[in-house]
This record gives structure tokens, sequence and C-alpha cells, in this order.
């Protein structure tokens, strides 16, 4: 692949964020205006934002994808360490199944047998 294809990155994230806040805020202020229009003002803040990001802080993107691999290397090595957890999906599992049958009244946990009618 290259290294030029498009992936969500933390710079995206950002300019979403922004081009969201600018739209909800275009439509509370002018609920009148042209839907249109709303969306072009968000496509135009957008590349904006991401100009703007990547002129100023040209390593944030470099920088933001070691972080993000760093911290999914490590959550990924910690839960691997920790070989017991294996035993916690089937115990789940029978838990899930345990509150579905009381639920349903499937498991009743009385004292008398006796059936009123």
């Amino acid at each position: 692949m290259n290294t030029n294809d498009l992936k969500f990155t933390v710079n995206y994230a950002i300019s979403l964020i922004i081009v969201l806040a600018i739209c909800v805020y275009l439509m509370k202020k002018m609920p009148t205006l042209n839907p249109i229009l709303v969306i072009v003002v968000g496509l135009l803040a957008a590349y904006l934002a991401i100009t703007l990001i990547n002129y100023t802080m040209p390593s944030f993107a470099v920088t933001t994808s070691n972080m993000t691999d760093y911290i999914q290397y490590s959550i990924y090595s910690n839960f691997n360490d920790l070989g017991y957890f294996n035993i916690w999906p089937p115990i789940l599992v029978v838990l899930i199944l345990f509150i579905i049958l009381l639920y349903n009244g499937q498991i009743r946990f009385s004292s008398n047998n006796v059936n009123m009618k």
C-alpha cells in the first residue's frame, strides 16, 4: 500500500469534530439556512482544519500514529501475559444464560412447591 492512502488519523478526527461543531452552530443560529450551504461550509471548514493542522504541526500525524501503535502493542501484550483471562468468556456466557433464564421465569427459587390457582 502507498503511504499516502486515506486512513483515519487524529487529524481527521479533529477536523470532523470541528466540522460537526460548525454545522451544529450554523443550524442553531440560522435554522432557515439552505442545507447545501451548511454542507459546503462544513467541507470547507474540514479542508481548512486539516490543512492548518498539517501545516502548523507536520509531525503531529506521525507522533499520534506512534502513540497509537505503542498503546495497542501495550494492551495486546499485557492481555496475552494474563493467560488466565481465557476462562472468563465461558463464565460470562453461563452468567448471561442464567440471567436470561431467571428473567424468563424458567428458574424459580421458592421454598413452597404448592401451585396456586
